[in-house]
């Protein structure tokens, strides 16, 4: 049986979009919606305190 996997969530580590490329080339990777968020808070905390 042939699985086609369309698409992946992952969080935000390299290493794991890495992984994902060489295992599924023709999937779309995403990142979930937490982890760009919680990224992104913590992006702008660091700009508030400079």
């Amino acid at each position: 049986m042939k699985v086609r996997v369309r698409g992946v969530c992952i969080d935000m580590k390299a290493s794991f979009k890495e992984v994902v490329r060489e295992v599924l080339p023709q999937a779309q990777v995403v990142v979930d919606p937490f982890h760009l968020i919680a990224d992104a808070s913590r992006r702008l905390d660091e700009t508030r305190r400079l």
